[in-house]
């Protein structure tokens, strides 16, 4: 008699069991996935554009693999929509548990700020991100599953550059040196670090000299700012035009070369060419 009374609460529990298993299995069904973003990165940012690297974490509530087969993104800034698109996502997400996709998103700044007429180059650009996952179920047929994210990112204005002045101390048949005066505007609505300076001055057409500056200036929202960058020329390399651009009262001048700035929002390296007269003081 014991033995059967044993049996019977066996046999009870583990029909208890399988059913508690099955409606686990039942309410998984029930269960909608989720995607939320749970990330994002500024990648590639450059005066021409920026990617905005969405990490999205999609969740998969069933007890089995959960295919993936379509993501579509719209951009808004307020009531602005400038860029929409699809992904070709592929791939599956594991029975009951999470995971995280990449979304690059390029944003070209010129038909952006030509969409947003309120902006310009310099500021930074709030937006909304309509986000839309399509699945498919292991009942019922494909379904999608809408999210939404919120951020910004910096539509960047190479600074201005200027020469103010270059003053000489020393001229000679063998020897001239002197002070090359850079001048420096931040044009954006945030401020960077000025990390290095790459230069070549020509006058006359000739370059008569270059380096790098690696003296490092902070610049906050529009303002101003000098570098005073030491330069010594030879005069036998000069030529006669530039030499008698440097011994008379002023001329022309090119400036160019490369700067790397950092900002809040990633490193930025920016070409320059500036082109003007100048007075060459002693």
């Amino acid at each position: 008699m014991r033995r059967l009374i044993s049996l019977v609460i066996v046999l009870t529990l583990a029909l208890l069991c399988s059913c508690a298993s099955v409606l686990e299995n039942v309410r998984s069904l029930v269960d909608t996935p989720t995607a939320r973003v749970v990330g994002v990165q500024l990648d590639g940012l450059d005066l021409e554009a920026v990617t905005l690297l969405f990490e999205l974490e999609i969740s998969n509530p069933y007890p089995a693999a959960l295919p993936l087969v379509d993501l579509s993104y719209g951009l808004a800034s307020g009531d602005t929509a400038f860029l929409s698109g699809n992904a070709d996502v592929g791939g599956t997400i594991p029975a009951r548990s999470k995971k995280t996709i990449p979304l690059p998103v390029r944003v070209a700044f010129l038909p952006t700020l030509k969409a947003l007429s309120g902006f310009r180059p310099g500021q930074v650009v709030p937006y909304s991100a309509q986000l839309s996952v399509s699945v498919t179920p292991p009942v019922g047929g494909q379904i999608s599953v809408p999210f939404e994210h919120t951020g910004s990112f910096p539509v960047p204005a190479p600074p201005s550059i200027s020469v103010g002045k270059i003053r000489w101390s020393k001229v000679s048949l063998t020897e001239i040196a002197g002070n090359l005066h850079i001048g420096l505007k931040n044009r954006n609505d945030f401020g960077f670090d000025l990390d290095s300076l790459s230069w070549g001055l020509a006058l006359a057409g000739k370059g008569v000299a270059s380096g790098v500056s690696t003296n490092a200036t902070s610049l906050g929202s529009g303002a101003t700012g000098e570098l005073i960058i030491p330069i010594q020329l030879s005069p036998l390399e000069l030529g006669t035009a530039a030499y008698r651009v440097l011994t008379g009262d002023g001329g022309g001048y090119t400036l160019s070369g490369a700067m790397k700035i950092g900002t809040p929002f990633g490193d930025l390296d920016i070409p320059y060419e500036k082109i003007g007269e100048t007075v060459f003081q002693r």
